[in-house]
């Protein structure tokens, strides 16, 4: 049995619609922000617009294979269209200042004084160190307390570093203390800390992807603090010891 022949049907060029019935191509459909670009288009900037007109002025014969004039050229209109904005978050930090290191206190707190010539006390805020003892204050030492704040010492006592306060000191919380972050020679001090087993992530903190893995390295190869397996978290630490809701 032998098929009737398909009518013979426009083929449009590169952003034109397919022929309907009646054999001709319908007009380009507009294109969209996240369209594809198309051969004979040229980018400039931000818009791509088209090089120039397109005109296509053959048919093919679905039949046999072969191309025919075709009764209604279709031409490609210029088309322009802007490339969609990329949104990037900002990754602008909090003014630093330039500061020597005078005190370490424990693995998490440091003094200094600013520009101004204030003694500044500030609470490093990404991390949490175990508790030195506090005579004054009748709480005894936290295990590998000594060692993360000698290890804090070697890192940036008597040394210039960058400081950024995250949140400036309020009566009655962090006992004073400003919050902040440190770097030395651009590098910020909390992973350091956190790879050698000398703290743990904040809380507030446990979403870092960065802080968090620094922590698990040190976890997994059972540095400083994660020698033992029954390291405490120093707030929970500070809750046995009633040091009362304050971050020390």
């Amino acid at each position: 049995m032998t098929l009737p022949t398909p009518a013979p049907t426009d083929v449009g060029v590169v952003g034109s619609q397919p022929a309907q019935g009646n054999g001709v191509a319908q007009p380009p459909k507009e294109l969209g922000a996240f369209d594809a670009p198309v051969p004979g288009k040229r980018v400039t900037g931000n818009t791509i617009t088209a090089a120039k007109p397109i005109v296509s002025n053959l048919v093919l014969d679905t039949g046999s294979g072969a191309a025919a004039p075709s009764k209604s050229p279709v031409k490609i209109p210029d088309v322009s269209w802007a490339k969609p904005e990329t949104v990037v978050k900002s990754t602008s930090k909090v003014p630093g200042e330039k500061a020597v290191i005078t005190y370490v206190g424990d693995g998490d707190g440091a003094s200094y004084t600013d520009s101004k010539g204030n003694r500044i006390n500030c609470r490093i805020d990404t991390f949490d160190a175990p508790e030195t003892a506090k005579p004054k204050q009748g709480k005894p030492a936290q295990a590998y307390g000594e060692e993360s704040k000698n290890l804090l010492q070697q890192l940036i006592l008597n040394k210039e570093v960058t400081v950024r306060i995250s949140q400036p000191a309020q009566p009655g919380k962090n006992f004073d203390r400003s919050l902040c972050q440190i770097e030395i020679e651009g590098k910020n001090i909390d992973k350091v800390m956190l790879q050698e087993g000398a703290a743990w992530v904040y809380k507030t903190f446990r979403g870092n992807p960065e802080l968090m893995a620094a922590e698990k390295s040190a976890r997994d190869a059972k540095k400083g603090l994660w020698a033992d397996p029954n390291a405490v978290n120093p707030e929970a630490f500070r809750r046995m010891q009633n040091y009362g809701n304050r971050r020390n």
